[in-house]
Protein backbone atom coordinates (compact mmCIF):
# COMPACT_ATOMS: atom_id res chain seq x y z
CA UNK A 1 0.00 0.00 0.00
CA UNK A 2 1.27 3.73 -0.49
CA UNK A 3 0.33 6.07 1.56
CA UNK A 4 -0.82 9.65 0.21
CA UNK A 5 -1.87 13.33 1.77
CA UNK A 6 -4.15 15.11 -0.03
CA UNK A 7 -5.40 18.67 -0.14
CA UNK A 8 -8.68 20.00 -1.54
CA UNK A 9 -10.86 22.89 -1.78
CA UNK A 10 -14.31 21.79 -2.36
CA UNK A 11 -17.70 23.25 -2.51
CA UNK A 12 -19.82 21.40 -0.24
CA UNK A 13 -16.85 18.99 2.13
CA UNK A 14 -20.03 18.12 4.07
CA UNK A 15 -22.01 16.33 1.29
CA UNK A 16 -18.58 15.08 0.16
CA UNK A 17 -18.23 13.15 3.42
CA UNK A 18 -21.76 11.69 3.56
CA UNK A 19 -21.71 10.71 0.33
CA UNK A 20 -21.82 6.98 -0.72
CA UNK A 21 -21.07 7.35 -4.16
CA UNK A 22 -17.44 8.84 -2.33
CA UNK A 23 -17.45 5.81 -0.54
CA UNK A 24 -18.06 3.53 -3.32
CA UNK A 25 -15.82 4.71 -5.74
CA UNK A 26 -12.30 4.76 -3.19
CA UNK A 27 -13.89 0.79 -2.69
CA UNK A 28 -13.77 0.23 -6.07
CA UNK A 29 -9.91 0.80 -6.20
CA UNK A 30 -9.44 -1.32 -2.73
CA UNK A 31 -8.28 2.55 -0.95
CA UNK A 32 -8.80 3.62 2.21
CA UNK A 33 -9.20 7.14 2.94
CA UNK A 34 -9.27 8.92 6.25
CA UNK A 35 -10.60 12.84 5.64
CA UNK A 36 -9.69 15.82 8.31
CA UNK A 37 -11.46 19.04 7.68
CA UNK A 38 -9.73 22.20 8.29
CA UNK A 39 -11.03 24.41 11.35
CA UNK A 40 -10.41 27.92 10.09
CA UNK A 41 -11.76 26.95 6.34
CA UNK A 42 -15.07 23.92 6.46
CA UNK A 43 -14.32 24.06 3.11
CA UNK A 44 -10.77 22.93 3.01
CA UNK A 45 -10.32 19.32 3.36
CA UNK A 46 -7.07 17.33 3.90
CA UNK A 47 -6.93 13.21 3.56
CA UNK A 48 -4.64 10.50 4.36
CA UNK A 49 -5.20 7.37 1.47
CA UNK A 50 -3.60 3.88 1.38
CA UNK A 51 -3.67 3.04 -2.20
CA UNK A 52 -2.65 -0.16 -3.72
CA UNK A 53 -2.34 1.07 -7.23
CA UNK A 54 -1.66 4.89 -7.94
CA UNK A 55 -2.42 4.03 -11.37
CA UNK A 56 -5.56 2.94 -10.81
CA UNK A 57 -6.57 6.53 -8.41
CA UNK A 58 -5.10 8.70 -11.20
CA UNK A 59 -7.62 6.44 -13.95
CA UNK A 60 -10.26 6.94 -11.52
CA UNK A 61 -9.75 10.62 -11.14
CA UNK A 62 -9.36 11.59 -14.93
CA UNK A 63 -12.75 9.25 -15.82
CA UNK A 64 -14.89 10.77 -13.22
CA UNK A 65 -16.61 14.69 -13.01
CA UNK A 66 -16.79 13.96 -9.16
CA UNK A 67 -20.04 14.09 -6.44
CA UNK A 68 -21.29 17.26 -8.20
CA UNK A 69 -18.70 19.11 -6.13
CA UNK A 70 -15.70 21.32 -8.03
CA UNK A 71 -12.23 20.73 -6.38
CA UNK A 72 -10.91 24.41 -6.88
CA UNK A 73 -7.26 22.73 -5.50
CA UNK A 74 -5.92 20.27 -5.10
CA UNK A 75 -2.49 18.32 -3.82
CA UNK A 76 -1.10 15.64 -3.77
CA UNK A 77 2.25 14.06 -1.27
CA UNK A 78 3.44 10.99 -1.69
CA UNK A 79 6.06 8.89 1.23
CA UNK A 80 9.71 9.18 0.17
CA UNK A 81 12.38 8.09 1.87
CA UNK A 82 15.98 7.31 1.11
CA UNK A 83 15.24 8.72 -2.35
CA UNK A 84 12.79 6.64 -3.46
CA UNK A 85 8.61 7.03 -3.37
CA UNK A 86 8.15 3.39 -2.47
CA UNK A 87 5.22 1.66 -0.05
CA UNK A 88 7.92 -0.01 1.73
CA UNK A 89 10.23 2.78 2.65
Amino acid sequence: MTPMIAFHEMEDVDHWLASKQRDEVFSSISATVRAFVDPENSNRLGSIAELPDLDALHAMLSSRSGDGLIVRHEVHLLERCRGQTSPRC
